[in-house]
């Protein structure tokens, strides 16, 4: 339910007209000794359907000119999932690596330029630093404190369904669950800490 005294129509553009959330990040090379940074943002499933679109008609374009043919499915080798991997990339950073100064362009002049001039190891630094944005930006729930456990058990009881759970990776609901199975089953050391000690009340009794 949208909150009082706002339309759903009010609220959809709401969030389509707020501003993207990027994070500022250390660009994997020094220019004359300093760090540079590069703003970054994460993909909209679009954007992401276009990165994976055009890496698949670079790839089919590359293996003509150089093979004369695409290989079928079913005779495709490993090779040609490494290219469409490695162009992958460069379609990925070419749409989440932004001027810092105005988001709203791309950091880089071109795709073309990405692969021509920063090494494999500069564009695989660069997918890490997005893995990690895409992560503290995203909705879904990675890892979790000992407090926001807590806090998640609350939420799912009173919830009175499971649908919270869609908010987290699979890291998170087992962390969860795990948790949860310790306050049921008592552990084998009589203890729930890690280290396996016997708390101080069983140790005086």
């Amino acid at each position: 339910m949208p909150p009082t005294g706002i339309s759903t129509a009010q609220l959809w553009a709401e969030i389509t007209q707020s501003p993207r959330p990027h994070r500022l990040v250390d660009f994997p090379r020094l220019i004359d000794g300093e760090t540079i940074q590069v703003a970054m943002w994460v993909m909209t499933q679009e954007e992401s359907f276009l990165a994976n679109l055009e890496s698949e008609k670079y790839v089919r374009k590359m293996l003509k000119e150089h093979l004369k043919e695409v290989p079928k499915s079913d005779e495709m080798a490993e090779g040609y999932n490494r290219i469409f991997e490695l162009r992958a990339s460069i379609e990925i950073l070419w749409r989440v690596c932004r001027d810092p100064a105005d988001v709203s362009k791309s950091f880089f002049r071109s795709k073309e330029e990405i692969g021509k001039y920063l090494t494999p190891d500069e564009i695989g630094v660069l997918m890490k630093e997005y893995n990690v944005v895409r992560t503290d930006l995203g909705p879904i729930v990675t890892t979790m404190s000992d407090a926001e456990v807590e806090a998640w058990i609350e939420r799912l009881a009173s919830a009175e369904s499971a649908f919270p759970l869609a908010f987290m990776s699979w890291e998170g609901v087992t962390q969860l669950v795990t948790s949860m199975a310790r306050r049921l089953v008592p552990s084998p050391t009589g203890s729930d800490s890690p280290s396996g000690q016997p708390d101080e009340s069983e140790s005086e009794s």
